[in-house]
């Protein structure tokens, strides 16, 4: 079995985040994690502002490796 991704159920269904992509969920919806292929790692961020701007990653973060 391959590497699956994320399964996001939210109130406007389910969504398959596979690796290198990002999910927004916007504030206020309800929503859960379902891991077909158990652990996983990534970022969580909350925010408390009126835009979000992804970091520099600098070279090697802008690079895909995956």
């Amino acid at each position: 079995m391959g590497v699956l991704g994320l399964w996001i159920e939210s109130e406007c269904g389910r969504l398959l985040v596979t690796p290198g992509e990002i999910a927004v969920i916007p504030q206020g919806f309800r929503f859960s994690i379902d891991l077909p292929d158990g652990k996983s790692r990534g970022y969580v961020a909350e925010i408390y502002g009126a835009h979000f701007q992804l970091p520099d990653l600098g070279p090697i973060g802008t690079l895909d490796f995956f």
